[in-house]
Order: C-alpha cells, then structure tokens, then sequence
C-alpha cells in the first residue's frame, strides 16, 4: 500500500563521511532505502571480481561519469554499496513520478 501520491518525493537524507577509513563515503536514505556507499583509491589495478555482476555492471554504468579514472592511469578504485534496507527504489521505482 503506497501512502504517498505519485508527484510526492520520498524523504531524503544525505550524509558524507560516514566510513573514515575510506578516501570518501556517504550513507544515504531515500524513504525505506537506506545505503552506505565507500570508495578506496586509486589503487594498481589488481584485477577485478564480484560475486553479483548485474549490481556491479549497474553501479559501474552508474559512476563513470563521475570517478575520472584518465587521471590515473593504470589504477582503478574500489567501490563497495552496503544496501542496510531495500525499500523498492532498488527495484527500479524512482524516488518522484
């Protein structure tokens, strides 16, 4: 049952900082969907692995504009999504209609 109307938006809340030990993070919460998200590097590319291909393959389209990877050449940086609740949006429903 939705209790909010189509043109509403789900709450959002953002955070930067969250996990210090990274070169930068972020927690963020849009209705029931709550993630924290890490990135780490750039580091010597070392190869590349993930046990859920579909969520990297998203999350790399998803990012490329964003990380400059020609910067550093030979490198890559590692980002890691903790999804700590799924409240629909990753499912494909949007945030606002």
């Amino acid at each position: 049952m939705q209790l909010r109307k189509d043109e509403e938006c789900r709450p959002a809340f953002l955070r930067t900082g969250v996990v210090n030990a990274a070169s930068g993070s972020a927690y963020a919460g849009f209705g029931n969907t709550k993630v924290i998200v890490s990135v780490f590097g750039p580091w010597e590319i070392r190869g590349q692995g993930s046990d859920n291909k579909e969520f990297f393959s998203m999350l790399h389209k998803a990012l490329e504009g964003a990380i400059i990877l020609d910067s550093f050449p030979k490198t890559t940086v590692d980002v890691f999504a903790l999804v700590l609740e799924s409240g629909g949006i990753l499912s494909g429903e949007e945030p606002c209609h």
